[in-house]
């Protein structure tokens, strides 16, 4: 078993991520956006 920090715990999974997200792009932005539209979608009545 291994103990991390908590800064050690985000920088290990930037790393892991960054394998798998191309550079310059903004998975927190997506998701806002995402979130965005569900939320027109709910309001409109539709799902």
């Amino acid at each position: 078993m291994r103990l991390f920090t908590p800064r050690q715990a985000i920088r290990r999974a930037q790393a892991i991520l960054r394998r798998y997200v191309s550079e310059g792009r903004a998975l927190s932005e997506e998701f806002i956006t995402e979130r965005h539209g569900e939320a027109a979608r709910e309001e409109s009545g539709g799902l």
